[in-house]
């Protein structure tokens, strides 16, 4: 399909507003819909319910600075079209991309409720209400994650993510840098760097945690064991945690930093393996 632009000033998502960059009347939110809002400040308010249509391709340009929704009614669609990861030899995948300095309120709520990629680049904030988001990016802003959004897996690379609390895990986060912070199980984390703050309360699965660099501030991990924590290098810290938590097997490599004894709450270590000698037993 051809890619059409929202109509600068357009308020709502219905079709009329439109077109394609020779000016033909678009579609709008219809299967396999490419779709950009390239410029202006008005927010969309309206036309944003799409119960049955799976775009390819949702655009959120630099410089428009609108916001799509509200957390009482966000965009609802899918974006699955194709649904696979994005990559530079993927380029087609379904995608919702957000350069903005707006809000996007979005949930995934039509057909399989699943975008397949989404990426917060710009300076603005995407709030995921609803639905399935499998493969997200954050290199810039702000997501939220809320607590009836399911999300797969995501790479954050920089900005400040949340994922509130939810008692199903995610499957894998990968902290490459900013500062973010995790509410809910993940069936594994993976911190190369940036600040990456666990403080889920209510888990109900395990978590396999491995710190390559940057920090990992554990505060609670509710009444379940986190499974394994592998440090390669980094900083563990402690010293803030609310909750008795158990870390079933902890290995430290010779690079690995970890802080003295919480000051409140008690860890306990079942299997402490250290990969150098010269590392003290945490006990």
């Amino acid at each position: 399909m051809a890619v059409e632009y929202l109509n600068e000033g357009a308020t709502s998502f219905a079709a009329a507003n439109w077109a394609t960059v020779a000016g033909v009347a678009g579609s709008g939110v219809v299967d396999g819909a490419e779709l950009v809002c390239p410029t202006g400040g008005a927010s969309v308010t309206a036309g944003l319910t799409y119960a049955t249509a799976s775009i390819a391709y949702l655009k959120l340009a630099e410089r428009f600075s609108g916001n799509i929704g509200t957390a009482a009614t966000p965009l609802t669609l899918d974006a699955d079209a194709t649904d696979t990861e994005w990559s530079s030899s993927a380029a087609t995948s379904s995608r919702i991309e957000h350069y903005g300095p707006g809000t996007l309120y979005i949930t995934a709520g039509a057909g399989n409720t699943k975008v397949s990629n989404l990426f917060q680049f710009g300076v603005g904030r995407t709030v995921m209400i609803n639905g399935i988001f499998a493969n997200v990016q954050v290199k810039n802003g702000t997501l939220q994650v809320e607590e009836a959004a399911t999300l797969t897996k995501a790479d954050l690379f920089g900005g400040s993510a949340t994922i509130v609390k939810k008692s199903t895990a995610s499957t894998t986060i990968n902290v490459h840098g900013g500062n973010h912070t995790l509410q809910r199980p993940c069936t594994t984390v993976n911190v190369y760097g940036g600040t990456l703050t666990i403080n889920a309360f209510y888990a109900q699965a395990a978590s396999s945690i491995n710190i390559y660099g940057g920090t990992v501030n554990l505060i609670g991990h509710g009444s379940t064991a986190i499974t394994a924590v592998t440090q390669y290098g980094g900083f563990l810290d402690l010293t803030s945690l609310r909750v008795d938590t158990t870390i079933t097997t902890l290995t430290r490599y010779a690079n690995a930093r970890i802080s003295a004894k919480p000051m409140g709450a008690s860890i306990t270590v079942t299997n402490d393996i250290r990969k150098d000698p010269t590392i003290q037993a945490y006990s």
